[in-house]
């Protein structure tokens, strides 16, 4: 089974989330430089807004963007919102505008990114909103600015993303080590998983933390402490992932737990095999078949007694 796999190339384009032209606001005089929490967490923002992460797009516009992961009610979508800049103590104020993520269930709540168009040569470093006619009032939220683009060459080949979320729930750990270990076999130097809660006992995170973000740097755990139904946040994980990765990552893929990219042939062993140029062709594409890894279906007969998903769920 598979993911969507993104190229992150400097033609790349997201068109649910393009920006649209927006002004600059009202001098504040008299605000303060806002405080930022030590690490990205939600955050009740103007408007009833929940607001997680910020980072600083280039790709669109003349100055670039700083965009923000958040999810609002539906019924409170109208309303207008500004951003608040700021680049040490001096702030600049700008009309926001807001794009809905497309979901396939229609929740109460539903993912969004809000764009702070700029419109000068400055890279704001922490961004916060206010709601309505109140632009010069101190924001109710505050964001650090992640600042990557400016990278001159990616740090990592292939990033994978976790589309699920690891909940208080979750305490199959063989599952989750078999998952980062087959994404590593077929290529990937870097994994982002997002915890809402313990993975197991507080020892085995604390194995696991260890293990694969001290010893190996193939993992990066980021605490996802999101309001409501896990489930409702899935498309503001995945776009927060994409922006941690656009500038570090030259490719990412969003796998769920069950989900695995199997290269096949004769010379593909990984997927940088399969991605690499044929003699006979200038443009090429890769054809990826589904097949399922079914947790609840019965075990293959040669599988033995192992626990893994791979080994003991490959009948088709």
């Amino acid at each position: 089974s598979h993911g969507p796999v993104v190229d992150h190339g400097n033609d790349m384009d997201i068109s649910a989330i393009e920006s649209v032209v927006s002004s600059t606001g009202p001098d504040c005089p008299g605000l303060t430089r806002p405080s930022v929490p030590k690490t990205d967490t939600w955050q009740t923002s103007a408007g009833n807004v929940k607001v997680f992460s910020a980072f600083l797009d280039g790709r669109k516009t003349k100055y670039g963007e700083v965009r923000i992961v958040g999810t609002q009610m539906r019924e409170q979508g109208n309303v207008s919102l500004w951003c608040h800049l700021w680049t040490g103590n001096q702030l600049r104020v700008v009309k926001a505008n807001r794009v809905w993520l497309p979901e396939v269930s229609v929740n109460r709540y539903a993912a969004i990114i809000i764009n702070c168009q700029l419109f000068a040569s400055y890279q704001p470093d922490v961004v916060s909103l206010t709601a309505n006619e109140h632009a010069c009032v101190e924001g109710s939220s505050a964001l650090a600015v992640h600042n990557l683009w400016r990278r001159t060459q990616h740090v990592h080949d292939f990033t994978v993303c976790l589309s699920d979320v690891i909940t208080d729930q979750f305490h199959d750990v063989t599952r989750l080590v078999e998952w980062v270990e087959v994404q590593e076999a077929f290529g990937a130097d870097h994994v982002i998983v997002y915890r809402q809660g313990l993975v197991g006992s507080p020892d085995t995170l604390r194995t696991l933390t260890n293990h694969y973000v001290d010893q190996r740097k193939l993992l990066t755990v980021v605490n996802w402490p999101f309001p409501f139904d896990a489930a409702m946040g899935e498309m503001a994980l995945l776009s927060d992932c994409l922006y941690r990765t656009m500038y570090t990552s030259a490719h990412a893929t969003f796998l769920h737990l069950n989900e695995f990219i199997v290269p096949r042939g004769n010379t593909s062993y990984s997927w940088y095999d399969v991605l690499q140029p044929r003699d006979c062709h200038s443009q090429y594409e890769v054809l990826i078949q589904k097949a399922i890894f079914d947790a609840g279906a019965t075990d293959d007969v040669t599988s033995g007694a192992s626990d893994l998903l791979t080994v003991s769920k490959t009948s088709r």
